[in-house]
């Protein structure tokens, strides 16, 4: 038990120092999907929260505007003072501009002009990329979701009942060197 936590705490602290410390790159969502090398806007929501400083969030896709290829879901650090994304907790949505030209080698993320995206705002995106197609994230995902950044609480909670189940089959199956308890 106490490897599997060395083990934890070791990668997730080498996966700590190795984030990059720059602010992402934020714009006006609206202007910015005005210009002509942008092909599209991605909203993204996070679903699911490790709740660690040195952990991870998972952000899972809500609306695509614009005919482009978006990731499912994307990994970001969670409550880090890096970000890498314009986000802090479950339930904050950001929008990832797509396009082409040496300005998108980088992701670039659009910032809407209040705390959500409004209808008017909504309705602009519409005109100038396309119309969004709207993914629905169900319990499922949420729940895939939260495993992948608190695994190891479902290890370390797995960890006990198996030494259990290992105890009580070595005591009834009749062993002579009865050396497990």
């Amino acid at each position: 038990m106490s490897l599997v936590t060395m083990w934890v705490v070791s990668s997730a602290a080498a996966q700590a120092e190795t984030l990059p410390c720059e602010p992402p790159t934020t714009v006006d969502l609206i202007t910015a999907a005005s210009a002509s090398d942008v092909l599209g806007v991605v909203e993204y929501e996070v679903i699911a929260e490790n709740g660690s400083s040195i952990g991870r969030s998972v952000g899972a896709t809500r609306r695509i505007w614009g005919g482009v290829v978006a990731e499912r879901w994307m990994l970001t650090p969670s409550r880090s003072d890096c970000p890498s994304t314009p986000v802090s907790g479950v339930g904050d949505r950001w929008y990832l501009l797509v396009g082409s030209g040496e300005r998108f080698d980088q992701p670039v993320f659009g910032r809407p002009s209040g705390s959500a995206l409004s209808d008017l705002e909504a309705g602009a995106l519409a005109s100038i990329v396309g119309e969004p197609v709207t993914i629905d994230i169900g319990s499922l995902d949420r729940a895939m979701a939260w495993t992948r950044v608190n695994w190891w609480l479902l290890v370390g909670s797995l960890f006990p009942v198996v030494a259990v189940v290992a105890v009580v089959r070595r005591r009834r199956s009749g062993a002579r060197r009865d050396y497990l308890f």
